[in-house]
């Protein structure tokens, strides 16, 4: 990892600093914070088995996307090279990563959710993935491979928001309220996110413009999520 860093530094080109420099350096470094973040609230609960494991996992998912992010970029902008796919495979990570933390926490409120919250979890991702499916086929290209291959991230992407919409309801009438309201504005933003780098793919556009937009607001929405619940213990 520290070899990929330096050469990264070494390696960039005038263009990279013209019009990707900030986009890119915030993509790669706001997991990263939000990572660190994650395991000093871990730590702050001595590693219980509810939140101090609930927070070590997001610290894992987020360090995952970071370490994906950096795989990304130095691959594809300062290399020009194909991504190895174990830049995928940290990347993908992050869903189940993620998932242990809102189930930890859910399970946490309620052993037994009610039949709605099991319809929401469905209902959410089967929503979300239908129209990417639709708007994907209402735009016909010619290798729909990449669509069956992204359909796999958007599922999971979308099926951590059903949990998120569980969570907060579960913590309303609790003092973590606010840092749920916000953990589920900016998981639903950073959804939107790999919902749009997904479909712009397809189409080989450039995300830049939307999706990087999407993720930075993301993170830096659950960083702020993080500094609330840290003020509430």
């Amino acid at each position: 990892m520290g070899v990929i860093t330096l050469q990264f530094g070494l390696e960039l080109q005038p263009e990279f600093f013209e019009s990707n420099l900030i986009p890119h350096f915030l993509i790669i470094l706001l997991p990263l914070g939000v990572s660190i973040y994650s395991f000093g609230v871990s730590k702050l609960y001595g590693g219980s088995k509810v939140f101090g494991r609930a927070y070590f996992a997001l610290g894992l998912a987020y360090f995952a996307t970071f370490v994906a992010e950096l795989l990304y970029v130095y691959f594809l902008d300062i290399l020009n090279q194909e991504v190895p796919i174990v830049a995928d495979y940290f990347l993908f990570s992050f869903y189940p990563l993620l998932l242990a933390h809102l189930i930890i926490n859910i399970r946490y409120l309620s052993e037994k959710i009610s039949n709605f919250q099991k319809i929401t979890i469905g209902l959410v991702p089967g929503i979300l993935t239908l129209g990417y499916t639709l708007l994907v086929f209402g735009n016909p290209v010619e290798n729909i491979s990449y669509f069956y291959y992204s359909l796999i991230f958007v599922i999971f992407a979308t099926l951590q928001l059903g949990f998120v919409f569980v969570g907060f309801s579960l913590f309303r009438k609790t003092v973590l309220f606010s840092t749920w309201l916000l953990l589920l504005v900016g998981i639903f933003v950073g959804t939107i996110g790999d919902i749009s780098y997904h479909f712009v793919e397809i189409y080989n556009g450039d995300w830049i413009s939307n999706a990087s937009t999407l993720w930075i607001g993301s993170n830096l929405i659950v960083l702020y999520a993080l500094y609330k619940h840290q003020k509430s213990i």
